[in-house]
């Protein structure tokens, strides 16, 4: 048991999201490891009004444990951050991890975010920090090659010159969103793509599920917190084709599968290319869940050490066909 007279707490931020509820649960099934092991006697759960609801209903279960800060995220400044981590923590304690799970669509308001967060963090002495990678290697792409990923890389850099330490978890694919972005909502018999019938057959696609992402996380933190300080974890769920994809949701289904495609790399390219000059507001889910795609489907973000030495050894990982079956199919695909 850890024995420290610090209290130590943890701060969670977009704890109401996909992957952010599911950070939670877990680490409320490990609530007694964090404080033996971390020292950790209190989170702080941050996100969205929209959220407010949701997450008030969770942490009434826990009033001794668990604070709701609700505030407009994107918008927070330096200082705003600052005044959270001084009201809720460094008068009575210190924070020892911030998760960072919010997901943030336009890469300017994501750079705002971070570059007011980071500063704050590091000035109110927070000692890991794991941003919101969750996503393909980013490392590895050329800058101007997909805007999304150039403001992953520049938040890892930028990280890299501050006193925090990090830990960052690249997992391929979220499974959750490859089905939002290539299954059409309308017509969910249709899976589409872009590429080549070679693609299509041999390309492999990386791909985790956010239960997965999150077990793996909060495992690493509490049984392996020096061993994992500033690195990057890669961790894969599976890797299977278009074809594989298509074939296999048709036999669990029991629902013929199409696959559409819809031009090739360059077309793709194109696309986001008019996309990014034409910044749309109304364009920016399409826009972004495209870049996205084109980060599957490409090498660059191929993932290249796989690091389950630091996940639990009885951690049962989901593999493509058990994910369409456990949450696919009680959607109604």
């Amino acid at each position: 048991m850890l024995k420290s007279d610090v209290n130590y707490y943890l701060m969670l931020i977009g704890a109401g999201g996909r992957l952010g509820s599911m950070i939670l649960s877990e680490l409320l099934t490990n609530k007694d490891n964090l404080k033996d092991k971390l020292g950790i006697t209190k989170i702080f759960l941050v996100d969205k009004e929209e959220r407010r609801e949701k997450l008030n209903s969770i942490v009434n279960n826990y009033p001794n444990y668990l604070t709701l800060c609700i505030s407009n995220l994107v918008y927070m400044s330096e200082y705003d951050w600052i005044q959270m981590f001084m009201d809720y923590g460094n008068k009575t304690g210190k924070f020892k991890i911030v998760i960072n799970s919010y997901l943030v669509l336009d890469e300017g308001e994501e750079w705002k975010m971070e570059t007011n967060l980071i500063p704050a963090m590091e000035k109110s002495m927070v000692q890991r920090y794991v941003p919101a990678d969750f996503c393909v290697d980013h490392r590895h792409f050329h800058k101007g090659q997909l805007s999304k990923i150039d403001i992953r890389k520049k938040i890892s850099e930028y990280l890299k010159v501050t006193d925090i330490t990090f830990t960052s978890v690249l997992c391929g694919a979220i499974m959750e969103r490859l089905f939002n972005i290539g299954v059409d909502k309308d017509y969910p018999h249709l899976i589409y793509y872009y590429g080549d019938e070679a693609l299509a057959e041999s390309h492999l696609i990386e791909a985790t599920c956010i239960k997965d992402i999150a077990s793996f996380l909060v495992y690493a933190l509490i049984n392996h917190f020096d061993e994992v300080r500033d690195c990057f974890l890669q961790i894969v769920g599976d890797r299977f084709t278009i074809r594989e994809l298509q074939n296999l949701t048709s036999q669990l289904t029991n629902k013929e599968m199409d696959c559409v495609c819809l031009g090739s790399l360059k077309d793709l390219d194109r696309k986001i290319q008019v996309l990014n000059e034409e910044n749309r507001e109304d364009k920016l889910k399409e826009r972004i869940g495209l870049q996205y795609m084109k980060s599957y489907l490409c090498n660059e973000g191929k993932l290249t050490k796989i690091d389950f030495k630091y996940a639990d050894p009885t951690q049962y990982w989901t593999n493509l066909k058990g994910f369409i079956s456990k949450v696919i199919l009680p959607q109604s695909l």
